[in-house]
């Protein structure tokens, strides 16, 4: 058996609380920069709490991922990449 790797997108939900749309954007600029995405590596999420909790919940965390995703891939034409042979 052998071993294959393949990069996909992960989409999630972010919630942040706010008085205004520009509030919400600053907030997340000041955590994740200027950019048009955010890499966050595991182990270095310090500004990212992943919540199921409600809307109304006070434990809301300011900034916030839903723990609802969504995995996207590009399985017709994608292009593996070979890892390792002869797994049991």
């Amino acid at each position: 058996m052998n071993l294959y790797s393949i990069d996909i997108k992960i989409c999630a939900t972010a919630y942040i609380k706010a008085k205004s749309e520009a509030e919400a954007l600053a907030k997340l600029k000041a955590h994740y920069g200027e950019g048009d995405g955010a890499e966050l590596p595991i182990g270095e999420t310090e500004h990212l709490t992943v919540s199921g909790r409600t809307f109304l919940d006070p434990r809301l965390p300011e900034i916030s991922i839903s723990p609802a995703i969504t995995f996207h891939g590009t399985w017709p034409h994608a292009e593996f990449n070979f890892v390792e042979e002869g797994l049991p």
